[in-house]
């Protein structure tokens, strides 16, 4: 149970990685030590953007587990359907944290972390980690196929059209995580 809330916990950090630079983007003043700036960098605002730092390691690190994942179960997927427009309206969401965090109002930073928490609560809670735009950005797109979703840098058209199950591993339940090359039999 531990290890599966971790495992969730390291996905919904890297879901995040577009909102972790947009962030150090946004906050750019506090970052240059040069420049016309009149916001100071305080413990909290420089903390945070250390955690953010720490933030996008995590995430990056997802993406070597994601490559590297044992393989040792099969799927085959049947009833696949075309991604929808749930990682859109998951990035949606970063909308909210961007336009009212400022490091230097300590209200704002905790709201916002607040805001974060209850996303990761509902993201392990209701097995939302085939929802990340940072494996999309890998080439990895999330298929509901009866039965789950299905992680794959495999095109669509290809899952569909062959028959051999694909080999990989499940992340949980649901979700499965197939790479190209790795098929049965193949």
């Amino acid at each position: 149970m531990i290890k599966a809330i971790f495992v969730r916990s390291i996905m919904f950090i890297s879901s995040y990685f577009p909102l972790y630079i947009l962030l150090l983007i946004s906050q750019g003043d506090l970052l240059l030590p040069f420049g016309n700036t009149t916001q100071k960098l305080t413990w909290y605002s420089g903390s945070f953007i250390v955690a953010l730092g720490i933030l996008i390691v995590i995430s990056l690190i997802s993406i070597l587990l994601l490559k590297n994942a044992p393989i040792g179960s099969y799927c085959n997927p049947v009833n696949m359907k075309r991604p929808d427009d749930k990682v859109m309206n998951y990035v949606f969401t970063y909308i909210i944290p961007i336009l009212g965090l400022s490091f230097n109002d300590f209200h704002s930073v905790i709201v916002n972390v607040l805001l974060f928490l209850m996303i990761w609560f509902l993201y392990i809670k209701l097995d939302l980690i085939f929802v990340n735009p940072l494996w999309s950005l890998f080439g990895y797109i999330s298929y509901e196929y009866d039965g789950g979703y299905i992680i794959t840098d495999i095109r669509y058209e290809d899952v569909v059209r062959t028959k051999t199950p694909l080999l990989g591993c499940y992340l949980t339940n649901r979700i499965f995580l197939a790479r190209k090359g790795k098929r049965c039999g193949a």
